[in-house]
């Protein structure tokens, strides 16, 4: 009974309130999005870490060629990366059929760079992704897929890295935006 305020003043108080509940809501709802593109970054790097030990099984187990490989590991993967992966295989395949000179670091180029358009990875994973041809082209089995498991354990490593940064900054993004969330509403009202 002492509290109500009445009219016009009560109002514009609550409205005030609310102004500052939603700008609070805002900087959180920020920071939260910013958690959620470092997990979205970890699960597309777990996905190509499952895709290459796929691969490697593939060319290692079945002695299947690189572009079969690929071909076969797209059609277990789902989502773009798998259709990436069929792409790459069926082109490189089809070049070297009709010797219409489709090459594997070519094609690999072209068709990773539009997949790539759509994920979280940083510039580095980018860069160790559009590496992937250097590990490939031996005439050895065994030297290709040597070079297959070693390029597996560098995108292993970027995974790990990407789950360490991720732990030891959410917890600061989040509490840094809502205390800019509170910071905005001080000094706004």
């Amino acid at each position: 009974m002492g509290w109500e305020i009445r009219g016009a003043d009560g109002r514009k108080i609550m409205l005030k309130l609310m102004g500052a509940l939603f700008l609070i809501a805002g900087c959180a709802g920020f920071g939260w999005c910013a958690c959620m593109e470092m997990d979205g970054r970890i699960g597309q790097l777990h996905t190509l870490v499952r895709a290459f030990a796929m691969l490697e099984r593939e060319v290692g187990g079945s002695m299947a060629t690189l572009p079969e490989g690929m071909e076969r590991v797209g059609r277990k993967l789902e989502g773009s990366l798998g259709t990436c992966f069929q792409r790459i295989g069926s082109i490189v395949r089809a070049g070297q059929e009709d010797f219409s000179g489709a090459t594997f670091e070519e094609t690999w180029q072209k068709e990773i760079l539009d997949y790539l358009k759509d994920t979280c990875l940083k510039k580095k994973d980018r860069q160790m992704l559009l590496s992937f041809p250097d590990y490939t082209g031996f005439l050895d089995g065994q030297m290709q897929l040597l070079n297959l498991k070693q390029f597996g354990r560098e995108m292993e490593c970027a995974e790990e890295k990407a789950v360490q940064e991720a732990e030891n900054r959410k917890k600061a993004v989040l509490s840094l935006s809502v205390t800019c969330g509170f910071l905005a509403v001080v000094v706004l009202l």
